[in-house]
């Protein structure tokens, strides 16, 4: 008994390290820069449109995670290249994220706290 107890517990830990968030990396705005620098990455912006338009990282992509077609849009990316996700405050770019990972995306990395410290941070954004 105490031999299953161990191996289910075992399985459990496995599982649920392989799940959701599995190949994420947060990072604070700091060190989301220095990824963003690097080559080939692509950076994505999971706001609304509107979100994006009145200011993002430079180079940014849109794909706003609460609209109906964010899985389809999802599926279109290479899910061989590196992301670098951001929102407004960290919460949307989780759920993506996860989505992500979910999907197969495995070079995934998360702005904590979103483009609000991003910019108090005093990095910039274009418009």
């Amino acid at each position: 008994m105490k031999k299953l107890v161990a191996s289910l517990l075992i399985s459990v830990i496995t599982l649920t390290s392989c799940g959701a968030g599995g190949g994420v990396v947060n990072q604070n705005s700091s060190e989301f820069a220095k990824t963003i620098g690097e080559k080939n990455v692509v950076i994505l912006d999971v706001r609304t449109p509107a979100e994006f338009g009145s200011g993002h990282i430079l180079g940014a992509m849109n794909i706003d995670i609460e609209n109906k077609d964010f899985d389809s849009k999802m599926g279109n990316l290479d899910r061989r290249l590196t992301y670098a996700v951001y929102c407004r405050s960290g919460r949307r770019s989780v759920t993506a994220t996860e989505k992500m990972s979910l999907a197969g995306f495995t070079h995934l990395y998360n702005l904590t706290e979103g483009i609000l410290e991003w910019v108090s941070s005093g990095h910039q954004i274009v418009i």
